[in-house]
């Protein structure tokens, strides 16, 4: 009698379980919808300017890496100031859109609106955006330090050797601003390459691979001291040996060293807490409260369609610039850098071949020590 009664509780007991299970289906995810997301930049730095229109894609939606699949074409783009001066964008390239090299140029002092009229007929509007004056930086330079990463085979912790990048910067006179950080690395790589035979002439192989130092934007909160060094302010890790991303993989190479381009944009508080925000969710460890990804507010709003979301920002900024280039590779124990006067802004991936007798085509930007 006992085993029929302790029986009937477990059958019971899994009725109730399986009972409570009801397959949770959100409407606001299932929606057949696209969602344009807008990014791009006006600075007090010379033009052209870039406005990239692409479609956010429904929940459920298989990916795609093809960006021709969620490119949107044939909009109409328009960036206008608070002095009368506007220019239409023209189509560069698939969802791309660019202002003309001499055309409209960002001024401190002004606002900015940017207004997007699709092939579908809605239109699109930013709120004015105003152009602060950016924070000078005053220095770049590095220190020895290590990091550690996780081994996602092994679960192991990896500690790897590198350079702490910080910044100094003069503070504002006048007012506070909120301050966005980017650091772009040009590593160059220098090999040899016998196309005709090991006892052949080489050929002299110049290769420069481009990153990010930090995926996710560095953010300053309100920076208020006036007439103050902001001292140290930290940029990020860089890795000694870091070689995933070579153009060209030789079996002998020599690491010349890294042109390391340090930007400060100044935001508007309306920017600063979209970025702080992006931060947030990029950094979730999926947790139970973890931002959700909806709370993203752009500042652009479709004006014929309250209801039509839109994913991104219009981000008008002032803009300052700091160049070194830095040595501090496999072998090295001391860090040797330099200021540099300059350094192209849209520098990709690229390889350069010199060929005997010449020798004649070491890229522009190139540095060396």
């Amino acid at each position: 009698m006992k085993k029929l009664k302790l029986l009937l509780w477990e059958i019971i007991f899994l009725l109730a379980v399986t009972s409570c299970q009801v397959i949770y289906d959100d409407p606001s995810i299932q929606q057949d919808k696209t969602i344009l997301t807008v990014t791009g930049r006006v600075t007090n730095g010379p033009g052209p300017y870039y406005i990239r229109l692409s479609n956010a894609l429904p929940f459920n939606t298989q990916y795609t890496t093809l960006a021709k699949d969620i490119a949107v074409m044939g909009a109409k783009v328009t960036i206008e100031d608070n002095a009368g001066n506007s220019e239409v964008l023209s189509e560069q390239a698939t969802g791309i859109y660019a202002t003309s090299a001499n055309g409209l140029q960002g001024v401190v002092g002004r606002t900015y609106t940017l207004t997007i009229v699709t092939k579908a007929g809605d239109t699109y509007k930013s709120s004015p955006c105003f152009l602060n004056e950016s924070l000078p930086i005053d220095s770049v330079y590095y220190e020895a330090a290590t990091n550690q990463t996780l081994n996602t085979i092994t679960s192991e912790l990896n500690t790897e050797s590198g350079v702490n990048v910080y910044a100094d910067l003069t503070s504002l006179k006048k007012q506070g601003v909120y301050c966005k950080f980017e650091t772009r690395i040009i590593r160059e790589i220098y090999g040899n390459e016998y196309p005709n035979g090991p006892h052949e002439p080489e050929v002299r192989v110049y290769c420069w691979a481009v990153s990010q130092l930090e995926e996710i934007p560095v953010l300053a909160a309100n920076i208020t001291q006036a007439n103050t060094m902001i001292r140290k302010q930290s940029l990020g890790f860089m890795a000694k040996d870091e070689m995933s991303n070579n153009p060209v993989k030789f079996e002998s190479f020599i690491m010349i060293g890294r042109v390391v381009s340090c930007y400060s944009y100044s935001l508007s508080e309306e920017a600063y807490l979209y970025y702080t925000h992006l931060r947030e969710q990029l950094t979730a460890e999926n947790k139970l409260f973890d931002p959700i990804s909806t709370n993203l507010i752009s500042n652009i709003k479709c004006e014929n369609d309250a209801s039509k979301k839109v994913f991104g920002l219009f981000e008008v900024s002032g803009k300052s610039a700091k160049h070194s280039f830095l040595r501090y590779n496999m072998g090295d124990m001391l860090i040797h850098a330099k200021n540099v006067d300059c350094s192209p802004d849209n520098v990709i991936n690229g390889v350069s071949r010199d060929h005997p007798p010449d020798y004649d085509s070491i890229p522009v930007f190139w540095q060396q020590m």
